[in-house]
């Protein structure tokens, strides 16, 4: 048995967690707040995500696996889980259904896998799957836990087209939605062996009718069946989640709008995906949104739904804080959170799986929203990496321009820090947060220059006489000690700052890397013996060989050696 580990950060709030793969498949696990958008992690992709609830009350989002490849082809050979039972930490499983390779579950077909639908039935998990092969489009694979590997039970042979949906009504009739353009619906035997003879409907939704274009979900509240799909009503192109609702599962249904609508959220978005779903008493529409400036390489997402009391669903936002609470201003935000952009802007995945701002044009814009705000702002520092140069303005949710911040020209490798002194006080409160970008000269309104810098992350500062570095909480710090600062090689943070009384680790904090993440090092390290920490933590690897926590036990495993530390 093979057994392969990876760790990754989810991005703002949250921790590092660690990803085992089992002869190929896999379990993760992950500990402490995430609740970003998107819920995927950095060089990590989940399209076509649909929710469905467990025996177990988590919450399981079922998808395709979009991969980095120079065709840029949709989906790959593999069907992914994520699971959650708070909508911040998620367990990551990877290739639970795969159509290659030593855990292939449909041997009649080497095609990739597209959009699944899943649901527990008679004691197993049942993974609805598809594919592009004439001779075996659909079909069901079964396991025994949601780990997998699930392997085909039936074959559809008489489902011919994509997107397959299963749906289980109040009195345990097992309902199946497929198709493109035209719905088609059927009740299911309740072996899955096939459907019902006679109960096969055409056209349940159609484009005509109800901008209907793909990927359909129906979900019951109350009385009302609401069926969930691809919505074409905007831009020519299928990027929103829209809705139509009835009495009965097979229809008549009344087209009722729109979701959630990702245009904006890439320059080639193409399509969208996804469902709705309860958990907890809350509701939420869960969607991807495209990246790398590519209609694949799609990241799932998660935002909050409210229903008016006729039954409509008010239009959500497309967030960065997602389910989670609002972000912290004054915490180094990944770039890679903005949730819509304008212009050739994009969020791109580097070789490394890092990700970034990247392809700036002078007149792209950048928004990420929601933060708190607890205090007003006097300065923004920004991590770049230069290339021709060119200008940053800072803008609220209103457009309101409150600095602007000149990059340098550089080699296109090289990161820089640089500290914009606002022109007046960032308010406080609930805001949105805009980068304008812009060639060195002229007005923010012409797009006169390209491939301007890549953005990594950027920090709000409070005013000069309050501002608030957020340190570790020191029980044990004598008066005479002064923070001591290790240069850090080989990880996202830049240096550790920390103190050391008795042999104990009195006060800790990390220069850069991801806040949720260091912060969560650091509090856990601190009040620990200079030995424990070193033991827990060194050799834990991220990526170079290193991580943060490693890091740390270097430092302190330096004291040691040079006689600073008494142990």
């Amino acid at each position: 048995m093979e057994i392969s580990r990876k760790k990754f950060m989810l991005g703002a709030g949250a921790v590092l967690a660690t990803l085992v793969l089992v002869d190929g498949v896999a379990q993760a696990g992950v500990v402490g707040p995430g609740g970003v958008n998107p819920i995927t992690p950095e060089g990590e992709f989940l399209s076509d995500p649909a929710p469905r609830k467990g025996p177990d009350g988590a919450l399981y989002l079922f998808g395709s696996r979009d991969e980095l490849s120079a065709s840029g082809a949709y989906c790959s050979h593999f069907n992914d889980v994520f699971e959650t039972r708070d909508l911040r930490a998620w367990t990551i499983r990877r290739g639970v259904l795969a159509s290659v390779g030593a855990n292939d579950g449909i041997p009649a077909s080497d095609a990739p896998l597209y959009a699944p639908d899943a649901i527990f039935h008679d004691g197993k998990w049942r993974i609805f799957y598809c594919m592009p092969d004439k001779s075996h489009r659909e079909g069901v694979a079964s396991a025994d836990t949601i780990a997998g590997p699930f392997k085909t039970t039936f074959a559809y042979s008489w489902a011919k087209q994509i997107d397959p949906s299963i749906f289980r009504d109040d009195d345990g009739t097992l309902y199946y939605f497929w198709g493109q353009f035209s719905a088609k619906g059927a009740v299911l035997k309740p072996d899955l062996s096939g459907i019902q003879p006679g109960t096969l409907h055409e056209g349940v939704i159609d484009e005509a009718r109800h901008n209907f274009h793909e990927g359909i979900q129906l979900t019951k509240r109350g009385g009302t069946y609401y069926l969930v799909f691809a919505d074409v009503a905007r831009h020519g192109r299928p990027t929103c989640i829209g809705y139509a609702t009835s009495d009965k599962p097979f229809g008549p249904y009344t087209y009722r709008g729109v979701i959630v609508d990702n245009f904006g959220c890439d320059p080639d978005t193409w399509n969208n995906h996804g469902g709705i779903v309860e958990q907890d008493g809350k509701w939420y529409v869960v969607y991807h949104r495209a990246t790398n400036a590519s209609h694949s390489l799609r990241k799932a997402c998660v935002e909050p739904i409210e229903f008016a009391e006729d039954g409509s669903i008010k239009e959500a936002e497309m967030t960065s804080n997602g389910a989670g609470p609002l972000l912290d201003a004054f915490a180094e935000t990944p770039a890679r959170l903005a949730c819509v952009m304008s212009g050739s802007v994009r969020i791109e995945t580097r070789v490394d799986g890092r990700e970034r701002l990247a392809k700036v044009h002078s007149g792209d814009s950048a928004t990420w929203r929601y933060f708190d705000m607890p205090r007003t702002a006097a300065k923004l520092t920004l991590r770049v990496v230069p290339r021709t140069g060119g200008i940053i303005e800072l803008r609220d949710g209103n457009g309101a321009s409150y600095g602007r911040v000149a990059v340098p020209s550089g080699d296109g490798k090289t990161e820089r820090t640089l500290s914009m002194a606002l022109e007046r006080p960032f308010p406080a409160g609930r805001c949105a947060v805009t980068l304008g970008f812009h060639g060195r000269g002229g007005s923010f309104r012409g797009r006169n220059d390209a491939n301007l810098f890549d953005v990594v992350s950027f920090q709000f500062l409070s005013s000069p006489d309050r501002i608030v570095i957020t340190l570790i909480p020191t029980p044990r710090k004598m008066e005479n000690q002064t923070m001591k600062t290790y240069t850090t090689q080989g990880t996202c943070s830049r240096a550790i700052e920390y103190e050391v009384s008795d042999g104990v680790l009195t006060a800790c904090r990390f220069v850069g890397g991801c806040p949720g993440n260091t912060q969560g090092v650091a509090k856990l390290a601190v009040g620990r013996k200079v030995e424990d920490v070193i033991g827990l933590l060194k050799g834990i690897q991220c990526r170079n060989g290193t991580s943060c926590p490693d890091q740390l036990a270097r430092a302190l495993e330096a004291e040691i050696a040079a006689k600073e530390i008494v142990v």
